[in-house]
């Protein structure tokens, strides 16, 4: 009887946790209705003291996370506990100045993927400005961006993103 109960809760713990991928980059935040982690599949080395990782994601200053190369990136979003939520944010490209954003790659589509099973796919504006997706109403455990095509950047190819977040206020935290 311990085996079925070990192994059913060992089976929940998996459905709940995204799959994990190989050499991801992680940031973890305190938030006040979740923790949240935000984790990349690459990350652009530093320059001239500016960080590049994914601690740039929670729209806390001018920074961008920047990956090493342009498509095929990931970033996923774990939260803890679910939360309900349905308002999925980002900031394209590295949008510090217009210049900025011109020099450096930004995402044209990606998909948006959940441990839930929602799965849908989007394309973001070619502007600094803050765009909302909606997804389905529902609590999520995580939520994961996998870029499908890139705007070139004018200097680098990389591709940038300056908020990658989750609305965990308009729902309520019930």
């Amino acid at each position: 009887m311990r085996t079925r109960v070990f192994a059913t809760a060992l089976f929940a713990t998996c459905l709940v946790s995204a799959p994990a991928l190989s050499d991801e980059t992680c940031y973890d935040r305190s938030g006040q209705f979740a923790n949240m982690r935000h984790c990349v599949t690459s990350v652009r080395p530093s320059q001239s003291g500016t960080n590049f990782g994914p601690e740039n994601l929670a729209a806390t200053g001018d920074g961008a996370w920047c990956a090493s190369a342009g498509s095929n990136q990931i970033v996923t979003l774990h939260l803890k506990p679910k939360v309900p939520l349905r308002t999925v944010t980002m900031t394209n490209g590295y949008a510090k100045s217009e210049e900025t954003f011109r020099q450096n790659g930004r995402v044209k589509r990606a998909t948006i993927e959940s441990d839930s099973g929602y799965k849908g796919m989007i394309t973001l504006k070619d502007t600094t400005a803050a765009q909302k997706f909606i997804i389905t109403k529902g609590r999520y455990a995580w939520i994961r961006l996998t870029i499908l095509e890139t705007n070139r950047g004018t200097a680098n190819v990389s591709v940038c993103l300056s908020e990658f977040l989750v609305n965990l206020e308009e729902l309520g935290n019930n």
